[in-house]
Order: C-alpha cells, then structure tokens, then sequence
C-alpha cells in the first residue's frame, strides 16, 4: 500500500486502478461546479469555515463525548484529530495498520450518530489518505452511508485542499530563485469578492543586466506552423522535439536521435528518451495523424501544447512515483489567469481525437477529460505560453499571443511555472532571454538596477508600438487596460 494525498489532479489515476468512472464523474462534477459557479463557491467557502471550526473545537467536546462513558460502550482513542498534527506513515505495512485503525475508529464513531459525524469524517478521511485507490474507498462510502456524513467529508477534503491552495505562496517562488509572489487588490466586486492581482517581485538586489532567475518550462513544443509541419533530414538547421534545441543537419548524431517512425529530430539520446516517454510516443505524427493533422491545417501550437500537458499528467501518474513536491503541474496551471472562449466545434474535434488516443491505454481518462476541461486547459495555454524566437536574444515583447510583432520568427512556445506570472508594463523592468543553447529554459533579465520587494515587470507587446495601437492590442489579447506610466502618459 503506498501513500497518496487526495487530489484532484491525481484523480483519474486512481480510478484506473479499478476502473470506477462514476466516482471521478463526481469529483469532476464537484471541481467544476468550485470553479465556475459563484453560488457554489459561496456555499462551499462557507462550508470550508464551518469544517475548520469542526476541526478547531469540536474535536475535544467529541473526544469526551464518544469515549463511550456515557453509554457504557468502550471508546476509541480520539487524542489526535488534528490533521496538521497528523504524519501519513510511509511504509507498507505502517499504512495498511493505520489505514485499518482509522477506519475501523470511523465506523464505531459513525455507529454513535450524527453528534459523532464530524470526528468520524476525520478518520474516514485519513483512512483516504494512505489508501492507493482513495476514490473507490470514496464511492463506497458515497453508496452506503447518509448523506449528511457523506456532505461532513466532502467539506473536510475540500478544506484540506484549500490549506494547500493557501500554502502554495510558501512554496513557490522556490527560495533559490531570489523572487516572491506579491497581490495588489484591485477593487471589490458586485459580489463582495476581492478582485486581486498577483505579480512577482525580487527579493534581493539585481544589477541591470544581471539574472534574476532562471526555469525550465513545464511544457514546450515547436511552432507548428514553422518547423513542425515541414520537418525532415534534409533541412539546413532544426530543433529539438523536446527541449527546441537546435539540432544542425551536418551534426554526426542526428541519426541515432530521431523518431524512428516520423523522423522528428532530438538533440540528445536523453531527450528522446524523455520526449518518447512524456509525450512523442501518443503524439507522434504517424502515431496521431488526425489530431496532428488537424492542428498543422489550423497551425494550432496551443492544441498541441494542451495534448503535451495531458500526456505528461498522464505519465506522472500512472509512474506511480512518490511526487518531488506536494504542488505539481496542475496546481501551476490552475492558478494561471486566462480568457475563457466559447467552445467550439474544433475544440470539441480536438477534443474527442485526444481521448482516442489516450483514453484505450489509461482507464477513467475519457471521463476526465470533458470538453470544458479542454477548454479549460487550452484557454490557460493559449494566454501564458511564451514565444520563443528562432534566433536567440533578449526581448521585452515575450507573450506567444502577440505573434504579428515584425520580424518575429518562432521556434516554438513555452509555459513556465513562475515567469508567467510576471505582470505586463509598456515600461519592463525586465526581459525574457532564450538562447538557442539552452532551448526551452529562460532566463529572466534585468534592464535597470533592481532593489529587493521591487515588482517585475515585462511587457507583453511591442513597447515601441504606438499607444493606441499598444491599448488596442492589449485590451483585445489580455482584456485588461494599462494604466503603466508610459500608456497615462499616452506615448
């Protein structure tokens, strides 16, 4: 028995394991409905509170109360219900003993009636925690027990994701990267919700000139409507399927690092080891043709970038590997400010060529990826990816929306997990540098001396566009009105 923490992002993992599609048909249900209905939000902060309070201050009363003094029943050991308190055992055989101890202790609170509920959530729920198919526990229990307990854990999962929605600011920028993230409150709406804007600042000095920091992408692919769709042995220079790399045609290892089915080039074993393995192995062209095809005739880089994201969730989960850390792609990506379009017909294609392809190999995939999900993933691609140039340089204009800027040729585009969140000004303080040496992994450079808890700032298009032309192409792309220094001066 290994140790999994409930997410849901890991979700259809679990359901593959025993191929319950309802129950992740529920979670999905439950996480929509979180991100897009207002009223639910509510509802369900309120119920968030309401299980922290649980938690808080009932556990004590319940400690006295079910320990079977008043009814004469012998009671369960109730002296460590607080989750924080509480470190899943790792070993094997640990994790099948506290798994048994806490469920067996949930069933005996549940026996004692709804005064007990709360406290019997909490074992359930660490029960969950350490089980390797948490969801198909979750179904049963879903099945067989009163709704009213049922809605007590569903709170008590969603408060424990909500501290570690909390607790990302204290991860993340990682400490070597001298960067943290800061909020400015905009305003507050209709609702009373607070409008907030999330940037990133330095937190030591940095030279003009000098690095502020460095990160690979989460994701990176070539432009489609470049390289991509002309791509042979024959060409003068090319790129790395896997980290864009240039690959020359004179070099001697060419040969030996192409897809043996569609020729596309790696510029190392290594990486077409880990390209074949996260992604060219269902992505290939003449693995996918149709899907392939479809996004070549569009020259949609942003649906093939979406397919990459997927398969490589895919081969994180089903590697079944202990996670380097408690956030992973999913929890970047669902913090990523976007522009939601209407779902279309080409959508719903893309859509439905992707589950063919994955969904025969990774039991439960066809019922997580539903079309707004898509949506959802490729809406959040298509806002944050960063162009990255042919030829290697430093620019302020980085956001891979903005593609007419003159003279621009792509490589590719690439999502990262803290650059993205580096806020637009027609005045950058810094700028995106890629090189053709190091491929998809950017440097983050500053233009003018840099003091710590100063805001960066790049400019997501030209800043040499005139101003109206800068506005109207802000406001088209990105939604949002400048109000920099240069554009309230209106140069």
């Amino acid at each position: 028995m290994s140790t999994e923490t409930l997410s849901l992002s890991r979700v259809f993992t679990a359901v593959a394991a025993v191929g319950a599609a309802a129950a992740l048909g529920y979670v999905v249900y439950f996480d929509y409905r979180r991100r897009h209905d207002p009223v639910f939000r509510r509802k369900l902060k309120e119920q968030r509170k309401a299980a922290a309070r649980i938690i808080a201050a009932r556990e004590s009363e319940l400690a006295s109360s079910a320990s079977g003094k008043a009814d004469g029943r012998p009671g369960a050991d109730l002296g460590d219900f607080n989750l924080d308190d509480d470190t899943p055992p790792t070993n094997p055989r640990e994790a099948e003993e506290y798994f048994t101890k806490n469920f067996m202790m949930g069933e005996s609170l549940l026996s004692r009636g709804p005064a007990a509920y709360e406290a019997a959530a909490v074992c359930f729920y660490r029960a969950l925690r350490v089980h390797p198919e948490p969801m198909a526990i979750f179904e049963v229990l879903q099945k067989s027990l009163p709704a009213q307990f049922i809605q007590i854990l569903v709170e008590l999962m969603s408060a424990d994701v909500k501290k570690k929605q909390d607790e990302y600011t204290d991860h993340y920028p990682a400490e070597g990267m001298h960067a943290k993230f800061v909020e400015e409150v905009q305003r507050t709406n209709a609702g009373g919700r607070r409008v907030v804007r999330r940037g990133v600042a330095v937190t030591v000095p940095v030279a003009a000139g000098g690095t502020v920091f460095s990160e690979d992408p989460i994701i990176a692919g070539l432009e489609i409507d470049s390289e991509m769709a002309v791509m042979s042995m024959a060409q003068a220079a090319m790129s790395c399927t896997h980290c864009l790399k240039p690959v020359g045609a004179d070099s001697s290892t060419v040969a030996d690092v192409v897809c043996p089915r569609c020729s596309a080039a790696f510029c190392s074993q290594e990486c077409r080891d880990n390209g074949e393995r996260l992604h060219h192995r269902m992505l290939c062209r003449d693995v996918a043709p149709a899907f392939f095809g479809l996004c070549t005739a569009e020259h949609d880089t942003p649906a093939l970038l979406t397919a990459m994201f997927l398969t490589k969730m895919v081969d994180k989960e089903l590697s079944q590997k202990k996670p380097e850390s408690k956030y992973d792609d999913w929890d970047h990506l669902e913090r990523m400010h976007d522009i939601r379009p209407e779902l279309g017909d080409k959508e719903r294609l893309e859509c439905s060529l992707l589950k063919d392809l994955i969904a025969p190999g990774v039991s439960g995939f066809e019922a997580f990826l539903k079309e707004d999900r898509y949506l959802f993933i490729k809406s959040k691609i298509m806002h944050n990816a960063i162009a990255v140039p042919a030829s290697g340089h430093t620019e302020a204009a980085v956001r891979a929306k903005t593609l007419a800027s003159p003279g621009k040729t792509l490589r590719g585009r690439a999502l990262y997990h803290i650059t993205t969140f580096v806020s637009h000004s027609c005045e950058p303080n810094v700028a995106i540098r890629l090189m053709p040496e190091t491929g998809a992994r950017m440097s983050l450079v500053a233009l003018k001396d840099l003091e710590p808890s100063e805001e960066l700032f790049v400019s997501y298009v030209d800043p040499d566009m005139p101003y109206e032309q800068r506005k109207a192409v802000i406001r088209q792309q990105f939604g949002f009105v400048c109000k920099c220094a240069k554009c309230k001066r209106r140069e």
